[in-house]
């Protein structure tokens, strides 16, 4: 049974400081260039008139809409950003450098040169296959507490990302235990994995495909991704977040009681990412990202395929010290089309170092 799949993380390391060397104006190919090149992203739907115009009915589904995707909301940043001692920079850079400080500082991110982490996805399906021969005839699918699936080994170094599948197959080693994965199969969780984690810019043509991959590669180290050459960031708004994925009845979320949080937007005109980071006033940490696409990215979507623009929101948990740098542990993404989500458990190195490949426990 073997099986696999596989995220570059903001907020885990490169060894080279406050980023790669740029390519000026290499994004500006790309639909939206001219949003890159200056002038503030906006992720705003835009007013396309497609498949009905029927007012009502469209305000109708407007409202459907936001009732059930309030975490995908973007602010239009409305201040001159070509100035360099902009305050919203200014704020913005001082909101990212408390992150930083509270990480472990600049000097333990800078010792990091590479991560290496083993991914669980945190499921409760398991799937029987009924089968005559080779065929499946049958599928019973059945739900399970929560538990951990092994699925890749990430290796993240300068600027690649070697992603390698977990194989599934027994220990004859009496000093390697089988986990419980050789009874476990998450037969539909799996592709949702590497829909949102690995693969989720392959419905876009190949240069921006390209792009964006490269990028998610590059700006894996939480400097560079927001301090690296090529970046701007924005400050825009404080505002109450809470959890898009709660899980547990004992989280202050789950009761209603959210978090003060200032957003910050990311402009990375190399690679040609815009997200809103969210980071906790209290703690300083990095909770959130929110990503979506340039007004132009925005309407190619929407004539292509007839459905909304493309938003993801990510979320880090978990936070836990690994060579001085604290460092999240695990992450919940999703998407509104299709409305899906995954959490995935990350097992991180640095510097050469194994992970751990034990199994995590989900429940904490």
């Amino acid at each position: 049974m073997g099986r696999a799949p596989a995220l570059g993380v903001p907020g885990l390391a490169t060894g080279q400081g406050e980023g790669v060397a740029s390519q000026p104006g290499v994004a500006s190919g790309l639909p939206g260039g001219e949003y890159l090149a200056g002038k503030a992203p906006a992720f705003v739907v835009p007013e396309v008139p497609i498949l009905d115009h029927d007012a009502r009915l469209i305000d109708k589904m407007r409202q459907e809409i936001a009732e059930r995707e309030q975490y995908a909301r973007f602010h239009v940043l409305d201040a001159d950003t070509t100035d360099d001692k902009s305050p919203r920079r200014s704020r913005a850079r001082q909101i990212v450098e408390r992150a930083i400080a509270a990480m472990g500082g600049r000097e333990a991110l800078r010792k990091i040169r590479e991560m290496k982490a083993r991914v669980w996805i945190e499921t409760t399906e398991h799937v029987v296959e009924i089968k005559s021969g080779s065929r499946v005839v049958k599928e019973v699918i059945l739900e399970l507490p929560p538990y951990a699936y092994p699925t890749s080994d990430w290796h993240f170094r300068a600027q690649h990302w070697e992603r390698k599948p977990v194989v599934i197959a027994a220990s004859f080693d009496p000093n390697v235990p089988n986990g419980m994965e050789l009874v476990r199969y998450p037969k539909y969780t799996i592709p949702k994995f590497v829909q949102l984690y690995e693969s989720r810019w392959r419905s876009f043509s190949p240069q921006v495909r390209l792009l964006r991959e490269q990028g998610e590669a590059a700006r894996w180290h939480f400097i560079d991704h927001f301090l690296g050459e090529g970046v701007e960031v924005y400050y825009l708004t404080s505002e109450e977040y809470h959890n898009p994925y709660p899980r547990h009845e004992t989280d202050l979320e789950d009761r209603g009681r959210g978090r003060l949080v200032d957003v910050v937007q990311v402009v990375d005109e190399r690679y040609g990412h815009l997200q809103e980071a969210l980071f906790d006033q209290e703690t300083g940490l990095l909770l959130a990202l929110r990503e979506g696409l340039t007004p132009e990215e925005q309407r190619w979507f929407m004539m292509q395929y007839a459905r909304k623009p493309l938003v993801w929101m990510t979320t880090y948990g978990h936070y836990q010290p690994v060579q001085g740098v604290l460092t999240p542990h695990r992450l919940v993404r999703g998407s509104n089309e299709p409305p899906i989500f995954v959490a995935i458990h990350l097992k991180i190195s640095y510097n050469g170092d194994e992970p751990d490949r034990t199994e995590p426990d989900v429940t904490k």
